[in-house]
């Protein structure tokens, strides 16, 4: 087993692997793989999951063979990305003299070529096997094959494209959220080969720019193949956004993505009905898009308001989590006839701060005490719209209690608000409970600013220190 890290915001497209093999490195499970006895083969076979065996780590699929032709393969059959030559590679380890081949199948008309024989040492083996002339137009798969009865375990199983000697490659990247197609789709081109590059924006993003070896900022673009080419296409959330989540197109969550163990059964007329497992988590994830939180920004957001149906008899209860940090616990109704609208404020969550590219809904049964945070039974939730808004009430008082370097007296404050600093304050701006700009002041007496045109209210003053150090509070004003 081979651990992977996945950057959030940075998503790459290799063009070294087709689809053929989904799970190479076995983490957790043998998805993407099947047992079968092969044609006329013994009773007695399984395929099975060990968690502590593993070539790099714990983590391999497990054959166990009757005899031959016993075998596991992959499921289900899919066409190649490419076509060509590809090469696949696995370890094994079984009983030192017991054997295994690796086959590839692809069908219409069908043909299954493989390996000579591997025989087993006893420890971890590298076996591999090249299939040359591989189509896109028929499904293929590939098969570990047991050639004498035994246990075998499988570990980091690729089906790797081949390059042709005196081509080159195209790799393409994404920053943000969208998706690059090349024309033509190849794994490789001659150096003469011109292709083009098109990026297409997912919802709630649009392209910016190309980086590495293109420029510019057109999203469609073309590109020489005179060398190994990596692009990178750049997207930046719309700035038009309203950070309101209406799920009016369906089959598109807009950038929310969902556990494994929660799914979407229905989603039509922008009603979306979520189907969570019971005792599994039951959570709605917006990953890698950032909200931003700084209540000076153009655009800013500390509340979430979320609409929805609940039709469970047990999950009661909505909490949000920011990055791994929990909050904003609120009761739910159960058995819902009509759609509830709950409010949480953000603010008390103490991961909410800068632009939050990791922020969760998670629905659960308060009282499943042996499986917390999540919900005991299936009932379904139907979920409206999620808004993320600002509200001027909340998070005041934090903003006061966290910077004790600056005083502002009096507060409350009619006319002429005093600053006190151990530093030089070089400038203040005053905001008003919709974020917007209402006084500027570069403050040269370092002491004092005239508030007498403010109406009353509650304020924020942003102060900036000669060392560029800014420090946010609040202010109230009375007249």
């Amino acid at each position: 087993m081979k651990k992977i890290t996945l950057f959030l915001l940075m998503l790459s497209s290799s063009v070294g692997f087709a689809q053929l093999v989904t799970n190479s490195t076995f983490d957790t499970a043998t998805t993407g793989w099947a047992y079968n006895a092969g044609t006329a083969g013994p009773a007695g076979g399984s395929i099975g999951y060990s968690a502590t065996e593993g070539f790099t780590a714990p983590g391999a699929m497990v054959l166990v063979a009757g005899g031959s032709p016993n075998r596991v393969q992959t499921s289900p059959n899919v066409a190649p990305t490419f076509a060509g030559d590809y090469k696949i590679t696995a370890k094994v380890k079984g009983t030192a003299g017991t054997t295994v081949t690796i086959q590839v199948f692809q069908g219409a008309p069908g043909s299954t070529t493989g390996s000579s024989a591997f025989t087993m040492t006893g420890g971890w083996d590298a076996i591999e096997f090249t299939k040359t002339g591989m189509v896109t137009s028929a499904t293929a798969g590939v098969r570990i094959v047991a050639g004498s009865a035994g246990t075998f375990y499988i570990d980091d199983v690729y089906f790797t494209y081949q390059i042709p000697a005196g081509n080159t490659t195209l790799t393409t990247n994404v920053v943000g959220s969208g998706t690059v197609t090349k024309t033509p789709n190849q794994g490789s081109y001659l150096p003469t080969d011109m292709v083009t590059v098109s990026a297409i924006n997912n919802t709630h993003w649009i392209f910016s720019n190309w980086s590495g070896d293109l420029s510019g900022t057109s999203p469609s673009a073309n590109i020489t193949m005179n060398s190994n080419k990596t692009v990178t296409a750049n997207f930046v959330s719309d700035p038009s956004f309203d950070y309101s989540f209406d799920f009016l197109t369906d089959g598109n969550l807009e950038g929310w993505t969902l556990d494994p163990q929660i799914t979407v059964s229905t989603h039509t007329g922008g009603l979306v009905t979520l189907a969570p497992t019971a005792n599994q988590f039951a959570r709605l994830n917006l990953l890698g898009f950032p909200i931003p939180t700084d209540p000076m920004a153009a655009k800013k957001c500390n509340k979430v308001t979320v609409v929805i149906k609940n039709g469970s008899a047990t999950t009661n209860e909505l909490a949000v989590v920011v990055g791994t940090i929990v909050s904003g616990i609120t009761p739910i109704t159960t058995n819902d006839a009509a759609y509830q609208t709950y409010e949480i404020d953000l603010t008390k969550n103490t991961a909410w701060t800068g632009d939050v590219t990791s922020f969760k809904l998670r629905f659960a049964d308060s009282n499943n005490t042996a499986n917390a945070g999540k919900p005991s039974d299936s009932g379904s939730i139907i979920l409206d719209n999620i808004r993320f808004t600002y509200d001027g009430s909340l998070g005041l008082d934090a903003i006061s209690k966290n910077n004790n370097s600056i005083a502002l007296y009096p507060n409350p404050a009619k006319d002429v608000l005093n600053i006190s600093s151990a530093s030089k304050v070089i400038s203040v701006d005053v905001y008003d409970s919709t974020g917007r700009l209402v006084l500027k002041s570069d403050n040269k007496s370092n002491d004092q600013i005239n508030v007498s045109d403010l109406q009353s209210g509650i304020y924020i003053v942003r102060l900036k220190n000669a060392d560029n150090s800014i420090e946010d509070k609040k202010l109230v004003i009375t007249k």
